[in-house]
């Protein structure tokens, strides 16, 4: 009984991962997704600190090993891979408590769209 139950939960555990091929549309599907980066860099306060310059801008394209911003304790951050600077959410010299979120870079050529199975909806008409 045990086997069966441990089986049942493993096979149901498993994702469908799909690859995308090129070719005619055959057959539409209809859901709800979100479209994420396989690069994301969350920079934040390890400690108590504050940034006290930036050398880039929100939208702004970065290069890997550009730097990013320079923090009170005298550490640059440099990005970590090519992308695009998505969110700025402090100012210098604001207060920064640790995990608070100080920059946000994503690469934008490495995307990929996540879709819910259960989500999905039938071709018109409903």
């Amino acid at each position: 009984m045990f086997k069966c139950l441990f089986l049942l939960l493993l096979i149901s555990c498993q994702k469908d991962i799909i690859h995308p091929q090129k070719g005619d549309v055959i057959e539409a599907v209809y859901g709800l997704g979100i479209i994420k980066s396989e690069n994301n860099y969350h920079a934040k306060a390890a400690i108590l600190s504050s940034v006290k310059e930036f050398y880039v801008t929100e939208g702004q394209d970065v290069n890997k090993g550009q730097k990013l911003f320079l923090t009170d304790q005298g550490s640059i951050y440099y990005a970590p891979f090519s992308g695009k600077i998505t969110d700025i959410p402090v100012t210098i010299n604001e207060n920064l408590f640790p995990q608070t979120l100080i920059l946000s870079l994503v690469d934008l050529n490495r995307l990929y769209l996540e879709v819910n199975s259960n989500e999905l909806l039938s071709p018109w008409p409903w």
